[in-house]
């Protein structure tokens, strides 16, 4: 598949609705657009339930097929935590005490109308995800 020249690309960011209860927030890339994935982002409030929650992202393509990206590192009770997917990022995720972030596959580029879900195993009553973000640059599908 070719791509677009690097003049084409342009910045965009996409906030990803948050509904109640909040897993998992869904979002759908625009059509006609290539979206080179700079990362995707989403806080995560976890409530007093003594629970490991692992985040899990899973981009869909439009004929459904599902490719699903899980942290290692488990977010615990009583915590507001950044979860970062990162194209090119740790091989092995990184943490501290208010962030995780996850590698994805170097040069992610994702066509239009795929879906971006982020959610969490183990959520418990008071869990939140919110905040979503889709940062990319974005190009047109070229008209032959």
């Amino acid at each position: 598949m070719s791509h677009p020249p690097a003049e084409h690309w342009t910045p965009y960011t996409q906030a990803m609705p948050v509904t109640t209860p909040a897993n998992p927030i869904t979002d759908t890339l625009a059509t006609n657009y290539y979206h080179k994935i700079q990362c995707i982002q989403v806080t995560v409030t976890t409530d007093a339930n003594a629970a490991n929650r692992y985040a899990i992202l899973q981009l869909t393509d439009p004929d459904s097929n599902a490719y699903v990206f899980t942290a290692d590192t488990a977010i615990t009770a009583s915590q507001t935590v950044v979860v970062t997917f990162l194209p090119g990022g740790p091989s092995s995720q990184t943490a501290n005490e208010n962030a995780i972030s996850v590698g994805l596959p170097a040069n992610l580029i994702l066509g239009g109308a795929w879906s971006v879900t982020m959610s969490l195993t183990n959520i418990q009553a008071a869990d939140q995800l919110s905040s979503g973000l889709i940062l990319s640059q974005r190009a047109a599908h070229q008209v032959p």
